[in-house]
């Protein structure tokens, strides 16, 4: 079920806010695309919940604008911004039953009782609770009531619709299946969404784009994959996904290890100390030092340990004083160039692979 209109546009021009000496957000900008998805991703106080407050309008910025189809909101108050809001605690009415959980917000705005009924039968439809209408929410399991709280926020038809880490109270197995429900019914109704998580899988799993948040800024913000394969710092490097980080020297536009191992990375780098972002799954095992491609840089250490886990099995490697760990698949050929603990591993890592951050 589509919208009958388009999403609007969201627009963050700089907003601050600060309560007291302690500044939670610090010149925040952001721009949403029409029907776009954008995960705002950090770990704990990084300000992610305190941007989709003051989208929400819950939150007053000290400084900056935000505006939705080009229109300021600042001064608006939450109920005429049109915003669904969906939380992690799911928020439903327990006296309620699911369809009147889901025709709330149209009965508010006094709505025709036909126009309510049609519209909850398509939202009990999109959310796959088509025959759920009349039970309560205490009779069904947490995925379901989640649904129901995603149906409720869009029933007021936003403009915008704003999540806040609403899987978090969920089992592993069950935010999994609600992830790709999630992204099912944005997909169907196209609304501009901004989701908050501080889980790294769930924002680069559903996301068009992600934006990374530190300290009460935007870090990096860019597709899941740039993210992963290119991140402009440790701290990105390190908060999504597993990354051990090897010092490199730039010089005279030349990239090289330590030890010496010149590297094939992209031009443009200003000369200085930067770090080696590696990439578990991006390190291969080699029988022999022969076996390299060119460009691709040979990491000899000491293995460690090396753990089964069924179709992958990985590893933690000494390489000049520094752990690294290595994942790949379970295959006969990888275990068989498998040294003994404590003897010498040969890891591989591909040109394409290379990525440099800077030290500091």
């Amino acid at each position: 079920m589509k919208q009958k209109h388009d999403p609007s546009v969201l627009d963050i021009d700089r907003i601050s806010v600060t309560y007291g000496s302690l500044d939670v957000l610090k010149d925040v900008s952001l721009a949403a695309k029409p029907g776009e998805f954008i995960s705002l991703l950090g770990p704990s106080g990084s300000g992610k919940t305190t941007v989709l407050m003051s989208i929400a309008g819950f939150t007053k910025p000290s400084t900056g604008t935000i505006a939705v189809d080009g229109v300021a909101v600042n001064g608006m108050p939450p109920h005429r911004r049109r915003m669904g809001m969906v939380f992690q605690s799911y928020a439903l009415f327990p006296h309620m039953s699911v369809a009147r959980n889901i025709g709330y917000p149209m009965r508010i705005r006094r709505e025709a009782a036909q126009t309510i009924d049609r519209k909850v039968a398509e939202l009990l439809k999109l959310v796959h609770l088509d025959k759920y209408g009349d039970r309560m929410p205490a009779q069904l399991s947490g995925g379901q009531q989640q649904r129901v709280a995603i149906a409720r926020a869009l029933a007021s038809d936003p403009t915008i619709l704003l999540m806040d880490e609403p899987l978090s109270a969920l089992d592993k197995k069950l935010r999994e299946e609600m992830l790709i429900e999630i992204r099912r019914i944005h997909d169907e109704f196209g609304v501009t969404t901004i989701y908050v998580t501080h889980d790294q899988r769930e924002a680069l799993t559903i996301s068009d784009r992600v934006a990374v948040m530190s300290g009460g800024r935007i870090v990096q913000i860019g597709s899941p994959q740039e993210i992963y394969d290119r991140p402009n710092g440790r701290f990105v490097a390190d908060f999504i996904g597993e990354a051990a980080f090897l010092p490199a020297q730039v010089r005279n536009s030349a990239a090289f290890m330590e030890n010496g191992t010149s590297l094939d990375v992209r031009g443009g780098l200003q000369d200085g100390q930067y770090l080696m972002v590696v990439r578990p799954e991006r390190l291969s095992v080699v029988a022999d030092r022969t076996d390299l491609s060119p460009g691709a840089v040979l990491l000899a250490g000491r293995l460690q340990r090396v753990f089964f886990q069924g179709e992958t099995v990985f590893g933690t490697v000494l390489f000049e004083g520094q752990e690294v760990l290595f994942r790949c698949l379970n295959q006969s050929k990888v275990v068989a160039a498998l040294p003994p603990v404590d003897g010498e591993i040969l890891l591989a890592l591909q040109a394409a692979d290379i990525t440099l951050v800077p030290k500091g």
